[in-house]
């Protein structure tokens, strides 16, 4: 029986001390996994940053040119009911205020409106990202209305 008690009691030692390393792997385990997690969370957060540094600007430029279609869309109704082109577009807008503001562009900065000298054309031109006019970024329309 003194056998048998001694046998018990190295058995139940093993099997505390399997327990404890599987305690011991499982807890780096639990370890490991939230580094994973972790890293996965960054690697997204950092691809979105990157994702959303590249998408903003393209999707300012295209606002941009929706505001400036809208306008060219109005100005040549103005045309059509008026026979002239308005001087500024600031009219426009007032006359039409679910377009919103259309003299300005998507970077806030005031969309130039310039009637050609005959008055049967117009050009629009939005300064573009960086605000400074006659640069690449800048977006104009031209429009030759019949």
């Amino acid at each position: 029986m003194l056998g048998l008690g001694i046998t018990e009691i190295i058995a139940e030692f093993y099997i505390l001390k399997e327990d404890l390393f599987a305690g011991e792997i499982s807890s780096k385990r639990v370890q490991k996994s939230y580094a994973i997690a972790f890293t996965v969370l960054f690697a997204v957060f950092i691809l979105g940053l990157i994702g959303y540094s590249y998408i903003a600007p393209i999707q300012k430029a295209n606002a941009t040119k929706d505001t400036m279609l809208a306008t060219t869309y109005l100005l040549k109704q103005e045309k059509e009911a008026t026979g002239q082109f308005p001087d500024e577009i600031g009219r426009l807008a007032r006359r039409n205020p679910t377009y919103g503001n259309l003299s300005v562009d998507s970077w806030d900065n005031e969309i130039l409106y310039q009637k050609t000298e005959n008055g049967e054309n117009f050009i629009l031109t939005s300064k573009g990202k960086d605000g400074i006019l006659d640069t690449e970024d800048d977006i104009i329309m031209h429009k030759v209305l019949e």
